[in-house]
């Protein structure tokens, strides 16, 4: 998002996809003469259906780039409709400058700057002898880059260490999550929107004018994805 907005559930973000429809090419030469005249005229077609390919394949990455910023808009859309009142400032889908690193969200609040990181992957999920199993597959990797994207933000807050940094996993498909614990793995809360936002809610050692220096500091500092 390229915008810093409270979550007071005003903001409304519109996506509009375009999607351009490729004419077939006709080639109109014909495939009698001589054989230079042929050569020619099948170089010529190669090369339109070298530039009809190109096109296409920027037509994919095009859209394909529109539908992951439509799913973030709307992850966004819903958390500020959870987030509503509670104090909460939410940034989204913001990268680190000299890095590859893209942070889904983050949170800034009464319990202080929450890196989120949404994860769409079905199935059961459990934390089992200090690992993240989805369907008994490890996928501790996911906790583990919430941690270097939590580090990252603290380095960032460096004049602000009285700050908490806190990370949380906001697992989109929560039918596959326990419905009488908590997960949470190194420190990282690993639940659901709605139960996030709750967690959230509670009060915290951040003021509310606090709050926002901070958030606009995060702002400054971590542009929007392109």
């Amino acid at each position: 998002m390229s915008t810093l907005y409270p979550s007071d559930g005003t903001h409304t973000a519109f996506i509009r996809q375009e999607f351009r429809s490729l004419a077939p090419i006709v080639d109109t030469e014909s495939v009698t003469g001589s054989a230079p005249t042929r050569q020619s005229g099948l170089r010529r077609r190669r090369g339109r259906f070298t530039t009809l390919m190109e096109a296409m394949s920027a037509d994919a990455r095009h859209e394909s780039h529109w539908s992951r910023t439509a799913e973030s808009e709307e992850r966004a859309r819903r958390l500020e409709s959870l987030l509503a009142g509670s104090g909460n400032w939410l940034l989204s889908d913001r990268r680190v400058p000299g890095a590859r690193t893209v942070v889904d969200h983050l949170a800034i609040g009464p319990q202080g700057v929450t890196v989120i990181d949404a994860v769409d992957e079905p199935g059961r999920v459990r934390v089992i002898e200090g690992s993240l199993l989805v369907n008994g597959e490890d996928r501790s990797t996911l906790v583990r880059d919430v941690m270097r994207q939590i580090e990252v933000i603290r380095l960032g807050l460096a004049a602000s260490p009285s700050i908490p940094v806190n990370g949380a996993i906001c697992w989109i498909e929560s039918d596959g999550l326990p419905r009488l614990r908590k997960l949470e793995l190194g420190g990282i809360l690993i639940d659901g929107a709605r139960a996030l936002a709750d967690e959230l809610r509670r009060p915290g050692p951040v003021s509310a004018k606090r709050a926002r220096q901070i958030a606009g500091v995060l702002d400054r500092r971590l542009p929007p994805r392109d």
